[in-house]
């Protein structure tokens, strides 16, 4: 069992379903997924990049719009979500 949890913040929300595809689409572990690089188009014209992503994703993201490199940090525009697996029963 999988709990997604974001705030109502459109980045943490945004965060934390590419977090939840990472683990349900491509099979990561949380913490692979934690981990990942991930993209932020959440307000206004500009695409926030992680800077862990290759640079063909980066330039297939110029292509699209402008794009901004950021740095994961605790106070990133990249948001980290707040996820947590059970493994078991639950109740």
């Amino acid at each position: 069992m999988l709990a997604r949890i974001a705030n109502c913040s459109k980045r943490s929300a945004s965060s934390a379903c590419q977090s939840t595809s990472f683990m349900m689409d491509f099979s990561m572990s949380l913490e692979e997924a934690f981990h990942h690089p991930r993209i932020d188009n959440s307000g206004g014209s500009t695409i926030i990049a992680d800077e862990d992503l290759p640079p063909s994703v980066v330039q297939a993201l110029e292509q699209v719009g402008q794009t901004v490199i950021a740095k994961r940090t605790v106070f990133s525009p990249i948001s980290s979500p707040a996820l947590r697996a059970w493994h078991g029963k639950t109740g």
